[in-house]
């Protein structure tokens, strides 16, 4: 079992994104929009590094 950790949250129009980051590196999008929930990961060799 993997622990995620809520990096963000934003309320959008259509509904709150989210995004936690698993203790392995990957990363997980969770988006609700009036009670749907939809989660797309992305396995450590394909995530990609943005500096801000």
């Amino acid at each position: 079992m993997h622990f995620t950790t809520l990096v963000s949250t934003h309320e959008t129009s259509d509904g709150v994104i989210s995004y936690f980051r698993c203790e392995c590196g990957a990363w997980e999008v969770r988006t609700a929009d009036h009670g749907n929930v939809a989660t797309t990961s992305t396995p450590p060799e394909r995530r990609q590094v943005i500096t801000v």
